[in-house]
């Protein structure tokens, strides 16, 4: 096992888009801001309510100029009184539609690095997407190694040789990383990104992120596969399931296939 990384070393941020504008609502299937502000708030419980010391604050961020107050009343019913919590409120535009979602959710995430107190004081954090949970988030920290850089769960970190690269890319649900190498290595991705056409990687958030990292694989402490698998809880904004039976199956294949312990079923905090 990981040695364990120090007390409060890492801030949890709650990525949000509790009211998608219009142009971009009418492609979701789980578009309505009452339903989604009801799934950030029932997350929002979960991370407030987690035992882990590791978790130093949470940081909520919404892009989308949505009224945070209720999130602030569950925080000052639910937080424990040292752990602080901050709420950041940002609206951007509407989206491009030639740019993929991820776009906007990472501009949100550099935008909150540079206002937020505690991501400036803190060595790492875990941005999370802000209606799902993770059961097995512990058990993920206790597998990483306390010098990493960066831990993504990629799709075919490990590709056979024939395998091209083409269709690899790097999960952005949750994602963990030393500040200092998120700045210097990935917040310039959403000025890289290009709109379409041509549809290519450089639309995609997921994309551009693997591509960066796949030079810097063999560096110390950069993770393009977990050492174990930690699903998400939730549904998503296709109104897939996270927890349904293909979602299941999916991630038993992958554990058997790159050799990375799983753990089916839900686990309390």
């Amino acid at each position: 096992m990981a040695q364990k990384h120090g007390t409060g070393s890492h801030v949890l941020v709650l990525t949000a888009c509790i009211a998608p504008k219009a142009e971009i609502a009418q492609v979701l299937r789980r578009s309505d801001p009452a339903v989604r502000l009801n799934d950030y708030a029932n997350a929002l419980k979960f991370w407030l309510k987690h035992s882990d010391s590791r978790i130093g604050a949470i940081v909520f961020a919404d892009n989308s100029g949505h009224p945070l107050d209720f999130l602030r009343e569950i925080a000052q019913k639910n937080a424990p009184s040292l752990l602080p919590v901050e709420f950041h409120s940002f609206d951007f535009p509407a989206p491009s539609p030639l740019l993929s979602y991820g776009h906007p959710e990472m501009r949100l995430l550099n935008d909150t690095l540079e206002t937020s107190p505690a991501l400036a004081s803190c060595p790492f954090f875990a941005k999370i997407t802000g209606r799902y949970i993770y059961p097995d988030f512990s058990r993920l920290l206790d597998s990483l190694p306390i010098n990493y850089q960066v831990a993504v769960d990629s799709t075919g970190a490990r590709p056979w040789p024939m395998q091209h690269r083409s269709n690899l890319i790097s999960g952005f649900g949750l994602a963990l990383f030393r500040r200092q190498f998120y700045l210097n290595h990935l917040k310039s991705i959403p000025d890289l990104m290009r709109p379409a056409p041509p549809w290519n990687r450089q639309q995609f958030v997921e994309a551009m992120i693997y591509d960066t990292l796949y030079p810097l694989r063999n560096h110390p402490g950069v993770l393009l596969r977990w050492p174990r698998n930690c699903e998400p809880v939730g549904i998503g904004a296709n109104g897939e399931n996270y927890r349904g039976i293909r979602r299941r199956a999916v991630s038993l294949l992958r554990a058997e296939k790159y050799g990375v312990r799983s753990d089916p079923g839900l686990r309390k905090p």
